[in-house]
């Protein structure tokens, strides 16, 4: 899950979660850690052994437009905010995933300078889509979506999962949609066979 915590859905996604015992990490954008409501929702998933907290970047600003010390910095606020949020000097995370996947050649180097190791995925659920149209993935926005999943996110879902035979699959907690529907595609993906690993 990325680009949270978000007040208004966070806690619900963490809930479906934990009622169905399925494990995630939730990459978290340094900025938002800022505030005591934020930081005390970071440390009680943090807290819950079946989450990890990662790093999604400070700004979530694309680091194509980034220079090597600008990525650094992006890198060690969001360590820095974390560590805040704990209230201790923890130890970094282990994960950083890029904002919009999108890096370029020195990124994966500046990264690993913090002893992270950095996570794409496999499947784009297209969630932020159809959070965009209320449920709705408009080909406005992805315009090679097949129109049969046009508002069917967990078909989609199912689809691309199938296609690469499992993998990671990125959702984003900042979501009101993500959280409503997170329910039902825990139960496809159940019925499909999937079983739920940490990363």
């Amino acid at each position: 899950f990325d680009d949270g915590p978000n007040l208004a859905t966070t806690p619900s996604i963490v809930q479906t979660l934990r009622n169905e015992g399925v494990p995630a990490t939730f990459f978290m954008v340094g900025y938002k850690l800022e505030t005591p409501e934020t930081r005390a929702l970071a440390l009680e998933i943090h807290a819950d052994p079946l989450f990890e907290v990662a790093n999604h970047s400070y700004s979530h600003a694309r680091f194509t437009t980034l220079t090597i010390e600008q990525m650094r910095s992006e890198i060690a606020l969001t360590n820095h905010t974390r560590r805040m949020a704990r209230g201790d000097g923890c130890p970094r995370p282990r994960f950083c995933r890029i904002a919009s996947a999108a890096a370029k050649r020195d990124t994966a180097g500046a990264v690993r300078e913090y002893g992270l190791s950095m996570v794409g995925f496999h499947v784009d659920t297209l969630d932020w889509c159809y959070a965009i149209g209320s449920g709705t993935c408009s080909p406005a926005y992805v315009s090679w979506l097949p129109p049969q999943y046009q508002s069917d996110m967990v078909g989609w879902t199912l689809t691309r999962l199938a296609l690469y035979g499992g993998g990671v699959a990125i959702l984003h907690d900042s979501q009101a949609n993500t959280a409503a529907q997170l329910p039902a595609l825990i139960a496809a993906l159940r019925g499909a066979g999937v079983t739920f690993v940490p990363l």
